[in-house]
């Protein structure tokens, strides 16, 4: 994304974090017997297969296909 000066780099960067930090949240809570595998849990991954992977992601697809990456 930097190498191609994607426009949404730094958006896409923070949602990731914000991914990263949730997943290591619930992970912590699992691990300290604070938390199960929760709706919420489930629900936010759901969302994010949805809504990220398959909205988001496609956003930089056409930018990465115009600079020859397939």
């Amino acid at each position: 994304m930097q190498q191609f000066n994607y426009p949404g780099y730094l958006k896409h960067k923070a949602a990731h974090a914000t991914f990263v930090k949730k997943i290591t949240d619930f992970q912590k809570d699992f691990a300290s017997n604070r938390l199960g595998i929760t709706l919420d849990l489930i629900n936010f991954l759901k969302d994010w297969v949805n809504n990220h992977i398959r909205e988001t992601d496609k956003q930089y697809s056409a930018l990465f296909n115009a600079k020859g990456l397939v």
